[in-house]
C-alpha cells in the first residue's frame, strides 16, 4: 500500500508539472497555473517563472526564439512587471525583434488580456556597447500571469551565451534546443551543477530541460550570481569547407582563435593612445624614493591626487596621454594607459592586464573572446619579486589593495608574443580591536581602540557600489552605549588607521544579570553554509584577520559565569581557517580574546570541511558570558 501511495504521489507530481508547464499556444492558461500560490522549494518567492522555452536556429546567424511566462505571487512580485532585455548593440552584432507581451488577469472567472502597447517598448542605450529593451506590463497585481516572447539575432558566431535556465526568480520549467543548419561546428559548454549533470547523462543531446530551479539570489558566496547560474554557452570550433572541384572531398577548417591574436589586437590599440616621450616629463617630476616600493608609492600618490575617473568602464581608450593630461578625467583604460606610460618611464617592469570585474562575470579561460573583459589594469613587478595590482580608476585604498571588484579569478597579460593567464588575490586586511569596560558611578564606561588596515579603513569619499566594507565588529557589553568621543588618525609608522571611541551607558539600577556577547558573532553568523553539498567554488570578499580583546573590571557584587567548553580553537586546511575564543579571570578582571582568520578569498574544494568548520565556529561564537548579581 505504501509503495502504491508513493507511486500515486509521483504520478500526481508529474501531472501537476505538465499542467503548470503546458505546451500550449500563446495566451492559453491552465487551471493549475491559475490556482498556483506558492513555490514549494522557495516559499518566500515574490513571483515564479512557470514556463520558458528557447530555440536557436543557426544559419548565417544565431537566431533564438525565446518565450517566458511568469506568475505574480505576492505584492513584492509586482516588480516583475518591469522587464529589461539587454543585448550587444555595438556594430549591430545583436538585435531584438518580434517582441510582444501581455498581462492575463482573471476577474469573476473571466479572463482579461491586456497587451503591452508597442509604443511603450523603449530601446535605451546603456553604454558604448549595450542597449536595453525596456517595457512594462499593464495592470499587474497579485495573481496576474504575464508572458512575453521575442527573437534575438546574433551576427557574432564565435562565442554565444545561448540560454540561461536560472534567473533571479525561481523557475519551474526551462527548456532549450538548438538546430544547426549551417556548416559551422560548435562545442557546447554547460555551466552550473544541474546542467552539467544533465549534459553528462545526455552527451549527444541538442535539447536541454531543467525543472524546479531556485532563484540564483538564493545562492551565497558568489561574486556574480548570474554568472554562476545554470546556462549553456556555445563556442565555434570550426566549419566544413566545401570542395571547389567535384572530385575533392570537403575538408574541415579549424577556426578557434587564440589569445595571441587577441593580444596583438589590443596591444596595437593601446600603443595608438600612448606617448611615452610625452609622459617622460611627468615621470621625471615625480621624486624617486629610497627604494623601488617607495618610488612606486610616490607615483601612486601623485596619480590619485591629479587624475579622476569618469565612472565608465571600458577596454577601449578614448583619450591619448596628452589629452588626458589636459582634461585630468578619463575612463578606466585612459587612466591605466597613462599610469602605464609613467611607470615605464620610471624604469618599472609592468604588464597591462585585461580583467573582467566581479559584476561583469568570471571569464572562461579556454575561450579567446575579447568581450569577456571590461577593464585594463597595471601589474607592477618589483625586483624583490613582489607584485602590485594597480587600478588607476580607483586608488582610494593603500598601494597593494586594488578595488575588490578587480579580483575575479583570472586575467590576461597583454603580450603579443605569448599566451599568459595569471591570477591574483586580494591582500590580507586586519581588524584589531581592544574594548575596555569599567564601572563608575552606576555607569559602564567603554574605551575602545581599533587598529585597521586594507579594506577595513574608512575614507571620506564614498565607495563605489558593491565595494564598501563596513566595520562589523560589535561592542561586547549587551547595553546601550552612547558615544561621547571619537578620534581617528593614520598611524605614523605603518599603513594602519587608528580609531579611539569613548562611550558610556545610562545609569544602571542593579540588574540581575548583564550579557557579554561575542563582538564577532554577527560576522561568523554571516558565514552560514546552507547547501548540503556544493560543486561551485566558495568566493569570499577578501582574506582577513579579526582579533578582538575584551577587558572588563568585574563590578562589586557580581560574579562572572563562563559557559562550559567556552574556550575553543577550530582550524582546518593548513590553518587557512581559524577561529579561537578564550576567557579567563585574573586580578578582578575578565579578559576574553576572540580571533577569526580567513587566509584566502576563493576555495574551489573541501566544501564539506569548510561547512563543518563554520558550523562549529558559529555554535561556539553564539555562547554568551554572564555577569550575574550575587
Amino acid at each position: 500500500m505504501k509503495t502504491q501511495f508513493s507511486l500515486l504521489l509521483l504520478f500526481l507530481s508529474f501531472t501537476l508539472l505538465a499542467q503548470l508547464n503546458p505546451r500550449t499556444k500563446w495566451g492559453d492558461v491552465s487551471q493549475a497555473e491559475i490556482d498556483y500560490k506558492e513555490v514549494s522549494f522557495e516559499q518566500n518567492a515574490p513571483a515564479v517563472i512557470l514556463y520558458e522555452k528557447g530555440k536557436t536556429e543557426v544559419t548565417r546567424s544565431f537566431q533564438t526564439y525565446a518565450y517566458r511566462r511568469i506568475k505574480i505571487l505576492n505584492e513584492n512580485g509586482i516588480e516583475a512587471a518591469n522587464q529589461e532585455i539587454m543585448y550587444y548593440a555595438d556594430k549591430g552584432l545583436e538585435s531584438i525583434g518580434s517582441l510582444k507581451a501581455q498581462t492575463i488577469n482573471f476577474e469573476n472567472g473571466k479572463k482579461i488580456v491586456l497587451p503591452v502597447d508597442k509604443k511603450e517598448i523603449f530601446d535605451v542605450k546603456k553604454n558604448d556597447y549595450y542597449n536595453t529593451l525596456k517595457f512594462t506590463f499593464p495592470d499587474v497585481k497579485v495573481g496576474s500571469i504575464i508572458e512575453f516572447e521575442y527573437t534575438l539575432t546574433n551576427q557574432n558566431l564565435y562565442l554565444i551565451d545561448a540560454w540561461r535556465f536560472q534567473h533571479d526568480l525561481p523557475t519551474l520549467y526551462s527548456s532549450y534546443e538548438i538546430e544547426n543548419r549551417s556548416t559551422l561546428d560548435y562545442t557546447s559548454l554547460a555551466i552550473g551543477d544541474k546542467i552539467v549533470q544533465y549534459s553528462q547523462n545526455n552527451p549527444k543531446t541538442q535539447k536541454w530541460t531543467l525543472t524546479n530551479l531556485p532563484g540564483h539570489n538564493s545562492m551565497n558566496f558568489l561574486y556574480n550570481k548570474e554568472d554562476m547560474a545554470e546556462r549553456i554557452v556555445f563556442q565555434l570550433r570550426g566549419y566544413r569547407k566545401r570542395a571547389n572541384i567535384s572530385y575533392e572531398a570537403d575538408r574541415y577548417e579549424n577556426v578557434l582563435a587564440n589569445w595571441k591574436d587577441l593580444n596583438q589586437e589590443m596591444n596595437n590599440h593601446f600603443k595608438a593612445y600612448q606617448n611615452e616621450s610625452f609622459t617622460r616629463e611627468i615621470a621625471n617630476s615625480i621624486p624617486n624614493g629610497s627604494s623601488q616600493k617607495e618610488t612606486l608609492e610616490n607615483i601612486y600618490d601623485y596619480f590619485r591626487k591629479n587624475y579622476r575617473w569618469n565612472n565608465f568602464y571600458s577596454i577601449q581608450a578614448r583619450q591619448s596621454n596628452r589629452d588626458l593630461a589636459k582634461s585630468k578625467v578619463g575612463n578606466s583604460t585612459d587612466l591605466n594607459l597613462m599610469l602605464n606610460s609613467i611607470l615605464n618611464n620610471k624604469g618599472f617592469t609592468v604588464d597591462l592586464v585585461l580583467i573582467s570585474t566581479r559584476d561583469h562575470g568570471k571569464i572562461i579561460a579556454s575561450y579567446p573572446y575579447l568581450n569577456q573583459f571590461n577593464v585594463v589594469l597595471n601589474l607592477v613587478h618589483l625586483e624583490d619579486g613582489t607584485q602590485f595590482l594597480i587600478d588607476a580608476s580607483d586608488m582610494r585604498y593603500d598601494l597593494g589593495y586594488a578595488p575588490l571588484r578587480d579580483y575575479n579569478h583570472y586575467a590576461l597579460i597583454i603580450d603579443p608574443l605569448t599566451e599568459r593567464m595569471v591570477s591574483f588575490h586580494p591582500m590580507l586586511s586586519e581588524f584589531q580591536s581592544t574594548q575596555n569596560y569599567v564601572f563608575r558611578e552606576g555607569k559602564f564606561i567603554q574605551t575602545r581602540t581599533d587598529k585597521v588596515n586594507g579594506y577595513f579603513k574608512e575614507f571620506e569619499t564614498k565607495s563605489p557600489s558593491g565595494q564598501s566594507v563596513k566595520s562589523p565588529v560589535e561592542n561586547s557589553l549587551d547595553l546601550l552605549l552612547n558615544e561621547t568621543r571619537y578620534d581617528q588618525r593614520d598611524s605614523e609608522t605603518d599603513n594602519f588607521q587608528l580609531r579611539r571611541i569613548v562611550s558610556e551607558s545610562p545609569e544602571i539600577n542593579s540588574p540581575r544579570f548583564i550579557g557579554i556577547e561575542n563582538p564577532l558573532k554577527n560576522i561568523l553568523n554571516s558565514f552560514q553554509m546552507r547547501e548540503a553539498n556544493r560543486n561551485r567554488a566558495l568566493e569570499f570578499n577578501f582574506p582577513f584577520h579579526y582579533k578582538t580583546i575584551v577587558i572588563l573590571d568585574i563590578p562589586e557584587g557580581y560574579n562572572v559565569e563562563i559557559p562550559e567548553n567556552f574556550n575553543t580553537h577550530h582550524h582546518m586546511i593548513n590553518k587557512e581557517f581559524q577561529y579561537l575564543q578564550n576567557a579567563e579571570i585574573k586580578d578582578g578582571k575578565l579578559q576574553v580574546q576572540y580571533d577569526f582568520f580567513l587566509g584566502k578569498a576563493v576555495y574551489e574544494k573541501n566544501y564539506l570541511q569548510i561547512k563543518s568548520f563554520f558550523d562549529k565556529s558559529i555554535s561556539s561564537a553564539n555562547q554568551n558570558i554572564l555577569l550575574r548579581k550575587n
